[in-house]
């Protein structure tokens, strides 16, 4: 139904339907490929910057404070942090440091470090908490660079859960990955559709035939389930 799920603003098709033209759907099956099986949690992703700092000047001179060995610190830190909560589909939090940034030259002392971090969060665990624990915990200045992408979950037993559990041809799961959910975050989702997640973003994406063309009946089923 909708496109451009991977952007965001006025080109996200989801974004526009939910924020501008105002719809409100009363459930929703989510196209992305799970092998057809019915997926009814989704892990958000918090982006955040961590940055350091240190003194400037050369490197034979200076004995203030490096921000390349601070980061070090802070990702020691980052290392140990962790949370209680388990969600039953999901697991726990993730937390990944995935790009680093540091230095001018060789021999200049440097002034100032950043680290990008990935967080894979739980519907239990509300960006808010995570932010406050990194920056209570971390040696440096914490910034949010993206937290839309909300954790989603879908009661088991709601009608479109059961529903799909009925004519799929395996039991529920939860996924790493997030989709165009985030936006319907406050109704009845399940995430289901042709191919293998594993595949995305590879060389070689694709979606088998066999799975596009089960896919067609295994959606009339759903619906005429729902609307019966």
């Amino acid at each position: 139904l909708t496109i451009c799920e991977e952007t965001a603003g006025e080109h996200n098709g989801m974004h526009h339907l939910r924020h501008v033209v105002g719809l409100r759907p009363d459930m929703a099956l989510i196209g992305e490929p799970t092998m057809l099986a019915p997926c009814l949690a989704q892990k958000g992703m918090l982006l955040v910057n961590v940055v350091t700092h240190g003194e400037s000047g050369h490197a034979a001179r200076v004995t203030g404070e490096n921000a390349i060995v601070r980061m070090g610190e802070a990702i020691g830190a980052l290392s140990r942090i962790s949370f209680d909560a388990v969600n039953p589909w999901l697991g726990t939090v993730k937390i990944t440091p995935t790009l680093i940034r540091g230095g001018t030259v060789m021999n200049a002392n440097p002034e100032v470090c950043e680290l990008n971090v990935d967080i894979r969060t739980i519907p239990e665990v509300p960006n808010s908490e995570i932010l406050d624990t990194l920056r209570s915990h971390i040696p440096g200045d914490v910034h949010t660079l993206s937290d839309r992408f909300v954790a989603t979950q879908t009661d088991a037993n709601s009608v479109i859960a059961q529903a799909c559990l009925r004519h799929s041809v395996a039991p529920f799961f939860g996924s790493p990955t997030a989709s165009d959910w985030v936006f319907l975050a406050d109704i009845p989702c399940v995430k289901i559709g042709p191919g293998d997640s594993t595949k995305s973003h590879t060389a070689d994406e694709h979606i088998d035939i066999a799975q596009l063309e089960a896919a067609i009946p295994l959606y009339k089923s759903i619906i005429q389930d729902v609307l019966s």
